[in-house]
């Protein structure tokens, strides 16, 4: 790993009180499903992405992005 000594994982809570700490207000905080953004494929995928969405509903941290817009104040 070459950045392993400085590697360090936020949640999306930490990052943003990290971002206010520097002076940012929170417009909009929330995770992301990683296929928000492609048409489905088949049924079967169609069912699987309603899955997912619905497991990120019930515990959001299982989603793998997050986005986050701030605003310097």
């Amino acid at each position: 790993m070459k950045y392993a000594p400085h590697w360090r994982e936020y949640t999306l809570a930490e990052f943003c009180d990290l971002l206010k700490r520097v002076g940012f207000r929170i417009l909009k905080a929330k995770y992301l499903n990683v296929f928000m953004n492609r048409e489905s494929v088949s049924p079967l995928r169609a069912v699987e992405r309603k899955i997912a969405a619905l497991a990120v509903k019930l515990i959001p941290s299982c989603s793998t992005l997050w986005v986050v817009q701030a605003q310097k104040v």
